[in-house]
């Protein structure tokens, strides 16, 4: 089961645009892989992967009806750069 993750990020538009906005995103964690040792225990690394589901203006958070922000596809890769450098805190149950 994929887990949906939200974060806040200001998009920088320009010397006068800046947006606040809310992202949802999923996140599946990769690892740096095992090179040494018997070849069966061995494995390459792996990024992690973000998806980003939705995107909406902070302003409009508690409206339901708000339209979705559209980000450029610099913005997008830029904010699922950070997420991946930056990965969410593991959600552990509360006897954990």
């Amino acid at each position: 089961m994929t887990q949906s993750f939200f974060t806040q990020w200001t998009i920088e538009r320009g010397e006068d645009d800046a947006f606040d906005v809310c992202l949802e995103y999923t996140f599946l964690s990769g690892h740096p892989g095992v090179l040494s040792g018997p070849p069966e225990h061995c494995s390459p690394p792996e990024e992690g992967e973000v998806e980003i589901i939705s995107v909406w203006r902070k302003a409009d958070e508690n409206d339901p009806q708000a339209p979705e922000f559209p980000l450029t596809d610099d913005e997008r890769e830029k904010i699922e750069l950070w997420i991946i450098e930056n990965p969410p805190e593991p959600d552990y149950p509360e006897d954990y």
